[in-house]
């Protein structure tokens, strides 16, 4: 019944994209691409203003509950343990993971 919610639920974006700051030039070509195509996405350089001040409750919020799908463009540089940032993109993976098993249901 949660997965039902969740379908039916109205999302603030289509996609969010996770990615590692060296992959900016890939991510900002999928932002155009389905943003030509019709979907809202959230790119953190479009929504500076939104996050000055308390970027992980924006994450956080976007990345279980306000977009339908979450798109990491997993890379070296995404999961590299000595690139400080990865620990960020695993972050990421954990609260879009955790908010969407919880909304079907899936725990543990």
């Amino acid at each position: 019944m949660a997965a039902n919610k969740r379908k039916s639920k109205k999302f603030e974006f289509d996609v969010a994209l996770s990615f590692s700051g060296k992959n900016r030039d890939v991510a900002e070509k999928i932002k155009e691409a389905a943003e030509s195509s019709g979907l809202k996405v959230f790119y953190d350089k479009d929504q500076v203003a939104l996050m000055w001040g308390n970027c992980e409750q924006v994450y956080e919020k976007v990345y279980a509950d306000d977009s339908r799908t979450v798109v990491p463009l997993v890379s070296q540089d995404y999961l590299n343990p000595h690139y400080s940032p990865s620990l960020w993109a695993r972050w990421f993976l954990l609260v879009a993971w955790s908010g969407r098993a919880i909304a079907r249901g899936i725990t543990g």
